[in-house]
């Protein structure tokens, strides 16, 4: 299981298009043409020259054996949290 922490942000602030996670899943015939994208936005503000922002993103990979069952796959994000 992939775990992505960020810190939250208020709607507010992420471009009105955009959500603080987007997910896109591109599937084709051609298996190496699949595509799974994983974004997540920061604050959406014009910088002044020389200004800076930044944002942090922690990526955790953990071995999950629970199967399918949504049930066991929510309580093991929660252990993990």
């Amino acid at each position: 299981m992939l775990l992505i922490r960020v810190d939250k942000l208020d709607q507010n602030l992420i471009h009105p298009n955009h959500g603080l996670v987007e997910l896109y899943n591109y599937t084709n015939e051609k298996v190496d043409d699949n595509l799974l994208e994983l974004e997540v936005h920061g604050a959406y503000k014009t910088l002044a020259p020389g200004e800076m922002m930044s944002l942090t993103e922690t990526w955790e990979l953990y071995h999950y054996n629970g199967g399918t069952n949504t049930t066991n796959q929510i309580k093991f994000l929660k252990d993990c949290l």
